[in-house]
């Protein structure tokens, strides 16, 4: 694969979005995992460092881009960059929603108002509504890019893995492929 062809990661939020983050950065490619580091952001808020999250800008700087902000501006992408590849992290529904609920247990609106809380307010609403998001979102990703061969639905959890992906890619499978690989950072999970 042409290294200068965007990879970008539209899965929602714990449906294995670090994981693949990490593969790609083990494949050689430069990874923006929601927060965009190549650009300061010096500001700090209520004395937390405040930091830029990716957005449309951010894609020309990187090879892949992942996570929720990339859920949002998806279709934007794909209009300036038509050639990108767009890999669409799913997980099943009842293990998804233990997990976004555990994530977002105690979020605090009050507590910091930055660009995350942006996201994630458009994208699963305030209050969060993870079900009808799960639903939603999926459905309008699988509809946007129907026949569409730079379009793959990708389930790790289900154990699709390093075959899936560098066949997308196209691009050899490594053979260390057995190597492991955290799903974000409490699951000891291998890309098969």
């Amino acid at each position: 694969m042409n290294k200068n062809t965007k990879i970008i990661c539209i899965g929602l939020s714990k449906t294995g979005t670090s994981s693949l983050a990490n593969a790609m950065n083990i494949l050689g490619y430069n990874v923006c995992d929601f927060i965009d580091r190549k650009v300061a952001y010096p500001t700090t808020i209520r004395g937390h460092n405040s930091y830029r999250v990716a957005d449309i800008k951010s894609v020309e700087r990187y090879d892949f881009l992942s996570d929720s902000p990339m859920c949002i501006i998806y279709k934007e992408i794909k209009e300036q960059y038509p050639d990108a590849k767009f890999i669409h992290t799913v997980r099943d529904f009842e293990s998804w929603i233990k997990s976004i609920e555990n994530e977002f247990k105690n979020w605090q609106w009050g507590f910091r108002h930055d660009r995350r809380h942006e996201v994630y307010e458009k994208l699963y609403g305030n209050p969060f509504n993870f079900k009808d998001t799960y639903h939603t979102y999926n459905a309008e990703v699988e509809n946007f890019f129907k026949n569409d061969i730079n379009y793959m639905k990708f389930n790790i959890f289900a154990g699709e893995g390093w075959e899936k992906l560098c066949n997308f890619l196209g691009q050899g499978i490594p053979s260390w492929n057995n190597k492991k690989f955290y799903d974000g950072k409490y699951h000891d999970k291998k890309l098969k």
